[in-house]
């Protein structure tokens, strides 16, 4: 949700602090996934909401002679997770989160609904395009790399 490993490691260990000294707060023990969740998706979106206005900027697009620094290699595959990293960070945020639970979580549409409290018919047309707009931003990412090659 928030495109980069280490600030995700960080919330998650924040998300586990808050959980951890929220213990007591917690009603029931078998809503504890959906409760964990809910910190975890709140933080994010926090995050979200408070470094919206910085941009960052891949290596490669901002460098004058990465052509000669380039060597044999399997970069095409990290160019491609990179090039998926950042259009997934283009996607809408009620689509992304609902993508990223289904998609990489293997969550069920009735888990999302519950962990996010919006109804489990929501979840199915979220995910729907959420799909949509993560290949139609792809694309559109790879065409402009594709540009600048040349």
């Amino acid at each position: 949700m928030v495109g980069s490993d280490g600030t995700g490691s960080e919330l998650t260990q924040e998300t586990f602090s808050k959980a951890w000294f929220s213990l007591q707060q917690l009603r029931s023990p078998v809503a504890f996934k959906s409760w964990l969740y809910r910190i975890a998706t709140h933080l994010a979106y926090d995050y979200q909401k408070h470094h919206r206005h910085m941009a960052t900027v891949a290596f490669d697009r901002c460098s004058d002679d990465y052509a000669a620094m380039q060597v044999e290699g399997p970069e095409g595959r990290y160019e491609n997770a990179e090039l998926l990293r950042e259009a997934l960070a283009l996607v809408p945020h009620k689509y992304r989160i609902c993508l990223i639970l289904y998609c990489v979580e293997g969550c069920s549409p009735l888990e999302i609904a519950e962990q996010l409290n919006i109804k489990e018919s929501c979840v199915s047309k979220y995910v729907s395009r959420g799909r949509k707009a993560l290949l139609e931003i792809y694309i559109q990412l790879q065409a402009r790399g594709r540009r600048n090659d040349v």
